[in-house]
């Protein structure tokens, strides 16, 4: 494994990798589409919770909500280049694998018999979702362009590293 140094920000800026390019702007459009997918969502969830009488309806409305306005946080944070948002998106892929994974068996324990149709889609849905986390959080790890743009790191073996400075 690489070691990686921490440079100034004006140092990192000049590197070759600095920059929102590359693979970076492949995972730039996927996290703006889906916080502005999200926040369509999040207008009809709004209507839907607004009119509901039901359990079913307004639980699932609020996580809705409250997922659109995950998704918001991850795109300012990603589109700032926060200098921590590797760990923040950690953290995001475990809790948001248990939060799926809690409500899948919540809405199968309460199937009673029922179509298992809905469920079964909404738990590949979830899988779906919980890969391309994944992937994002393998690129991250993996990514000297990531790490010289959020962090301000180079490779400790940067042959660029002494000219930078």
């Amino acid at each position: 494994m690489a070691r990686w140094v921490e440079v100034p920000a004006d140092v990192a800026a000049r590197h070759p990798l600095h920059g929102m390019r590359g693979w970076l702007r492949f995972f730039s459009i996927w996290i703006a589409l889906a916080a502005i997918g999200g926040v369509m969502l999040a207008v009809r969830d709004a209507g839907t919770l607004a009119g509901a009488a039901g359990g079913d309806a307004v639980a699932e409305s609020l996580i809705g909500l409250v997922t659109t306005a995950v998704q918001l946080v991850v795109a300012v944070l990603w589109f700032r280049a926060w200098p921590r948002f590797r760990r923040f998106f950690a953290g995001l892929v475990v809790v948001a694998t248990l939060v799926a994974l809690a409500f899948d068996l919540w809405e199968w324990r309460a199937l009673d018999g029922g179509s298992s149709d809905a469920l079964a889609e909404q738990v590949a849905t979830d899988l779906v979702g919980t890969a391309g986390m994944l992937v994002l959080l393998a690129y991250m790890q993996a990514s000297r362009r990531f790490r010289v743009t959020f962090e301000n790191r180079v490779r400790q073996d940067d042959w660029l590293l002494a000219d930078l400075r």
